[in-house]
């Protein structure tokens, strides 16, 4: 019996998330569909992260076990070219047999991208998201708001009330805040903010909570009163599954 572990980049805009489900096409679903006709048995796909309807991957996580002998080189090159083109499958290797995806994930990187823009986007349609230009959103204040959720706390005000978790207790290990350039996009029209998010693992909607909340809130201390009322009515709105991104996670 074999282990296979696979990093997958993947464009979330057509699918109903990463997990399967009953209804909808999801991006488990086509990858797992796709090893089982490369092996000519029911496969069981395992990944680190249920990204949501939406939202999209640089470098999700699986694997799965098979008695197959297809190389790891094989599997790369008959899964992509049975996938459409907005999922591929960027890397495949053996790993120990206890490896599993999710279970053995120790952080996890997720990135959300911001346009402040006068108009709304074409190219970063579906990759980011639009608001107008406001002098009071900006790189600089979100960075200071952020600093209050740094560290182990109760995320419930930042979490969706369908999350069924037992513990909103997670830890956050950094919050970046920065501008970042795009080639495309006018300097003196356009400003895109990158918001990287570091952390052991999130509740449901926990990153684009936090966002929708750093978007309106000036200070530190404002951010610290938020989180400590354990209120999700306090918080800000659940910014759009658009512009957030599964940019990695460590083992």
């Amino acid at each position: 019996m074999r282990n296979i572990k696979l990093i997958i980049e993947y464009d979330g805009t057509a699918y109903c998330g990463w997990q399967i489900q009953p209804n909808g096409v999801t991006v488990q679903a086509l990858i797992q569909n796709a090893v089982s006709k490369m092996t000519g048995k029911k496969a069981v796909l395992l990944g680190a992260s249920r990204t949501d309807a939406g939202v999209h991957a640089i470098a999700q996580a699986a694997n799965f076990k098979t008695e197959s002998k297809i190389s790891c080189e094989g599997f790369r090159r008959g899964l992509n070219s049975l996938l459409p083109n907005d999922i591929v499958i960027k890397n495949a290797e053996d790993v120990p047999i206890s490896f599993h995806a999710k279970n053995n994930a120790k952080g996890k990187h997720y990135r959300y991208l911001i346009l402040l823009a006068k108009s709304r986007p074409a190219i970063l349609k579906n990759r980011a998201w639009h608001l107008r230009k406001n002098q009071n959103i900006n790189a600089v204040f979100m960075q200071k708001a952020a600093k209050a959720l740094v560290g182990k706390h109760n995320f419930t005000s930042f979490c969706a009330s369908g999350d069924a978790n037992c513990t909103k207790v997670r830890q956050i290990d950094a919050i970046k805040v920065k501008t970042v350039k795009f080639s495309l996009i006018p300097a003196l029209d356009s400003t895109l903010i990158a918001i990287d998010v570091f952390g052991g693992g999130f509740l449901k909607f926990m990153v684009r909570n936090i966002v929708g909340t750093l978007v309106s809130v000036l200070s530190a201390g404002e951010m610290k009163k938020i989180l400590e009322a354990k209120d999700r009515k306090k918080a800000g709105v659940t910014a759009p599954a658009c512009g957030l991104y599964l940019v990695s996670v460590k083992y």
